[in-house]
């Protein structure tokens, strides 16, 4: 435990507990989905404003375990809503930036940072409304996503 009175031990503390797998959860519908859209031959990315504790978060929760391609932005040098950082998340996702869906929780950082670096984006606000540019539940990439494009 920590002294919330001691900030730079209050900090150590909960950014090494925010670094172990077990402080963290899927959301319901991220396995779902990641198997349907590897079942339509989609690859999926993980693209985040995290650091190196990312991966052995993605490593150990079984639900992320299979999203091998990380781009990481302590690891790129660059962070969302960069142009920089989506130019080099194009560079490692080996294709134009058009056959790109960026799925986030940030308008600006995920969705309009996204667009204007020449991505498709779709906001996830898991509180409603669906839009065409937001979902409530990953689920409903399964039916928009497919390996012909991104519609």
């Amino acid at each position: 435990m920590f002294d919330a009175n001691d900030i730079d031990n209050c900090f150590e503390s909960l950014h090494a507990h925010f670094g172990q797998p077990t402080a963290w959860r899927a959301f319901p519908d991220v396995a779902e989905t990641l198997l349907g859209l590897e079942q339509q031959g989609i690859e999926v990315l993980v693209a985040s404003n995290f650091d190196e504790r990312l991966h052995p978060i993605c490593d150990e929760l079984p639900e992320l375990r299979p999203l091998r391609r990380r781009v990481v932005s302590a690891s790129i040098g660059w962070h969302k809503p960069s142009p920089h950082f989506y130019s080099r998340l194009i560079e490692i996702a080996g294709c134009p930036a058009s056959q790109i869906l960026m799925v986030g929780d940030d308008q600006e950082n995920d969705v309009t940072a996204a667009g204007a670096s020449g991505l498709r984006a779709v906001l996830i606000n898991r509180e409603g409304p669906v839009t065409v540019d937001a979902i409530t539940d990953l689920r409903q990439l399964i039916e928009r996503v497919t390996p012909a494009g991104i519609p």
